[in-house]
């Protein structure tokens, strides 16, 4: 299958900082020091990824209460239902974890009109090794998504952050998500306590992009 362009939307839909995530300086300032701020929006093929922001809180938790049977063996979801205020505070904070580059989390959504919510993908920039993240509710599993959103984002840690490797953790007995990694071109490095580690070289992943 032919390598499919991610293209990042202009600064136009960059997040609006929250208050609590400006250290020092001010707001512009911290904004173009951190190149993520700069790719709130990634479109490939298939695809719109959009960064966590306070208005998914009511799509999200909608989603992860709905399919927990699916989820909840996977991916941390609450063991009895939020109210919206409680979910609007998890995704605050999610949010502020976005600015500070701690964890992108983006939600992904069909293309062209990304309406609907797919599931999530997470990018955690860490030096030369990023790691990803994903989950997608039930109807949106076997069609690729999952391995295409974790490209894009693979390929954003590589050409922004000049990361060299991704590593993705998934339990052992979790055969889909270890599909996903083995799709992308990653490496089954280790195996401890009934957790898996992949590893995917990005160079190959990144060429021509």
């Amino acid at each position: 299958m032919a390598a499919q362009r991610a293209e990042i939307a202009p600064s136009r839909g960059r997040l609006r900082i929250p208050r609590v995530a400006c250290v020092r300086g001010d707001m512009e300032a911290f904004s173009t020091r951190r190149w993520w701020l700069d790719a709130t929006e990634i479109r490939t093929q298939r695809l719109v990824l959009r960064a966590i922001s306070p208005a998914d809180a009511g799509a999200l938790g909608h989603a992860m209460w709905a399919h927990r049977d699916h989820l909840s063996p996977w991916v941390d979801v609450p063991g009895i239902p939020l109210s919206v205020r409680s979910w609007r505070e998890r995704v605050r904070r999610m949010t502020v974890a976005f600015v500070r580059g701690a964890q992108l989390l983006y939600t992904v959504h069909g293309a062209p009109t990304s309406e609907g919510l797919l599931g999530c993908s997470g990018l955690t920039p860490s030096g030369a090794t990023c790691e990803l993240s994903y989950w997608l509710v039930p109807a949106s599993t076997g069609r690729g998504y999952a391995r295409e959103a974790a490209a894009a984002l693979a390929r954003l840690a590589c050409r922004r952050a000049g990361a060299r490797a991704a590593r993705i953790r998934c339990r052992a007995d979790n055969p889909r998500s270890a599909a996903v990694a083995r799709a992308l071109g990653a490496q089954l490095t280790s195996e401890r306590g009934g957790v898996q580690e992949w590893t995917l070289p990005l160079e190959r992943l990144c060429a021509g992009y």
